[in-house]
């Protein structure tokens, strides 16, 4: 996000500036943090940019959560099937897991741009259950924003933080 402000004049933002509007794609993220910023600024653009920077870097400062690769590893071994559901698009979520190592761990994986919904749309969920063979009753979404939360009790599908 700082290298898409500052490639337009615009003062930098606080990493928690930038979590805070993460959850619903990266067009809203641009959207809330250059309103954060009392700023204004071509968001096609913008979004172009942060595009073009994000995917050349996408695993620079990517890193799992401590303990998330245990995690997988051990629900994989107890034979859960493990689906990702983001609003990050889905081509870039792909990119990212591969360039982690982790791509393999996931049966689906969906993005903004998998389904016509994306979160907080329980669909979204719902769908990326289907996808990976499931069904909602047996499922848990294991989520890492407030967006995740509220998908998952629209969905009716048990959530963890």
């Amino acid at each position: 996000m700082n290298h898409a402000l500052t490639r337009r004049g615009h003062a930098t933002v606080s990493a928690a500036t930038v979590r805070s509007a993460v959850g619903l794609g990266i067009r809203v993220m641009i959207e809330e943090t250059l309103l954060r910023l009392g700023a204004s600024d071509d968001v096609d653009e913008m979004l172009a940019e942060f595009l073009e920077y994000y995917e050349a870097n996408i695993a620079r400062e990517s890193r799992p959560f401590p303990g998330a690769i245990a995690a997988l590893k051990r629900l994989a071994a107890e034979g859960a099937t493990l689906a990702v559901c983001t609003n990050k698009q889905e081509r870039l979520s792909r990119l990212l897991l591969q360039r982690l190592d982790l791509e393999d761990y996931f049966s689906a994986i969906a993005g903004l741009d998998t389904f016509l919904v994306s979160k907080p749309d329980p669909s979204h969920l719902t769908d990326t259950i289907a996808l990976a063979g499931g069904h909602p009753s047996r499922a848990l979404m294991i989520g890492d924003s407030d967006f995740d939360l509220m998908t998952a009790k629209a969905a009716c599908v048990r959530s963890s933080w």
